[in-house]
């Protein structure tokens, strides 16, 4: 009798760990099924300033690298990361604004508008979405790199080498590895941090095939449609249409 019951415990133990095996390697449900761009929360990386809110807590150091959301530490002087999607948009500022945190009206996507004459201050802002490169692997989420104002000619060097990605060695931008890091610069206004880059290294085809994924998800034409609501909403705003400036590279 024991060894009957001994044998049927081998053989649900069998089953639960078969069925177990199954479920943890399949990709194909659970509840991220038809989530596309617009339903996740993607945080950004930012760049500390020594007039940041963190900073002036002393939460923060200038020159790090923060994670928007959680404040966790991404990178003490620079970081790597995979760029697999770059959004062009308008961050539009209301020039009669006093208070600084809340000048900022919204964002419209360059891609989505021709020309607009608009009575607000409007900045050329490049976004990255990318996936941070860890020891312990690829970020499970994907993070937002905004490169404008002073590190626009970062954008711009940076827009130029994966074009020649592109065209000359036939590769997307996540073949490969880019390095950002922080400089701290001098103007007019006084010193800032301003964003750099260096190039890394060949990403292997796991990283690729991730970063294909998550393509997928946040360039859905979802998105687009959302981006022609916001364009809608801009023109009913401003009564007008926004110009794009001549600092596009392109």
């Amino acid at each position: 009798m024991g060894t009957v019951v001994k044998k049927e415990n081998n053989k649900m133990e069998a089953v639960v760990r078969n069925t177990t095996e199954v479920c943890e390697s399949s990709e194909d449900w659970g509840a991220q099924e038809d989530l596309l761009g617009t339903d996740i929360e993607i945080p950004s990386v930012w760049l500390m300033q020594g007039i940041s809110e963190w900073v002036m807590d002393r939460k923060a150091s200038a020159g790090e690298f923060r994670n928007s959301l959680t404040q966790e530490l991404i990178g003490a002087e620079q970081f790597e990361a995979i760029v697999f999607l770059l959004k062009k948009s308008f961050e539009v500022y209301d020039r009669n604004c006093r208070e600084k945190d809340k000048e900022f009206l919204m964002t419209i996507p360059a891609t989505q508008v021709d020309s607009f004459d608009i009575p607000n201050t409007h900045m050329l802002c490049y976004q990255y979405f990318v996936l941070l490169v860890t020891p312990d692997g690829l970020s499970t989420i994907p993070f937002r790199i905004k490169l404008k104002s002073s590190s626009s000619q970062t954008a711009r060097t940076l827009n130029t080498y994966f074009q020649q990605l592109q065209r000359v060695s036939k590769k997307p931008s996540a073949a490969v590895t880019v390095k950002f890091s922080s400089k701290l610069e001098k103007f007019e206004k006084g010193p800032a941090y301003v964003w750099r880059y260096s190039k890394g290294r060949d990403a292997t085809p796991a990283e690729i095939g991730e970063a294909y994924r998550w393509y997928n998800t946040l360039n859905s034409k979802s998105d687009i449609l959302e981006e022609e609501e916001i364009v809608k909403g801009a023109k009913q705003i401003f009564g007008g249409r926004i110009e794009e400036s001549d600092e596009i590279p392109f």
